[in-house]
């Protein structure tokens, strides 16, 4: 948590239900070396995420291995820049598969995924999430039940912020107190240069 100039001296007690999460889309694990799951030519498809639709092409050869048309797939999502961002994700028998993450987290932020010509999306399993986008839950001072799309949130009306790291049993406490050993850093640097100062005066009559 932090404090910005301001801020009253008091303590939060804030119990975390729930974080915000991004949607995740992971696809089917394929085999890199094998032809090409996704149709021929080329391959359109829309996101849709925030209620703007975007479209989205790939150009898949004759020759391309899974491997070169998720690479392609991941590029071109990627380079749309839609708020959806695509990686590849090995596992240990060395499958690729594709997954599609938001990049923010919150409902807000939930997309979806659907061919319009070619099997792009049907054919890597990415149409479907896996995890859902979700807003973070929590309390401040034993109060309602508060929401927030992402897992920074705002006390005071924004003068102290504090960031969700991980769902609570019970109530932690955020003090909000002057920082004691700033002042006193502070002083010091005054005093000093007050005496710098004064020496060099004495020094010059």
């Amino acid at each position: 948590a932090t404090a910005s100039a301001g801020a009253t001296s008091k303590t939060y007690e804030v119990k975390v239900d729930a974080l915000a999460t991004s949607q995740t889309n992971s696809g089917t694990l394929l085999s890199k070396t094998d032809a090409s799951v996704v149709s021929q030519g080329t391959n359109e498809f829309n996101i849709t995420i925030g209620g703007k639709t975007t479209k989205v092409s790939a150009v898949i050869s004759e020759n391309d291995t899974n491997d070169q048309a998720l690479t392609k797939l991941k590029d071109a999502i990627n380079n749309a820049k839609t708020g959806v961002t695509a990686t590849i994700v090995t596992d240990d028998t060395g499958k690729k598969k594709l997954e599609l993450r938001s990049d923010k987290t919150g409902t807000d932020q939930a997309f979806e995924v659907e061919d319009v010509t070619g099997n792009a999306i049907s054919a890597t399993g990415v149409k479907n999430a896996t995890q859902l986008a979700s807003n973070a839950s929590y309390s401040v001072n034993g109060g309602e039940t508060l929401t927030s799309q992402s897992n920074t949130i705002e006390l005071e009306k924004g003068k102290v912020t504090a960031t969700l790291k991980a769902p609570t049993t019970e109530a932690v406490s955020i003090q909000v107190k002057p920082d004691n050993d700033k002042v006193i850093s502070q002083v010091k640097d005054l005093v000093s240069s007050y005496n710098t100062m004064y020496s060099r005066l004495k020094e010059a009559g």
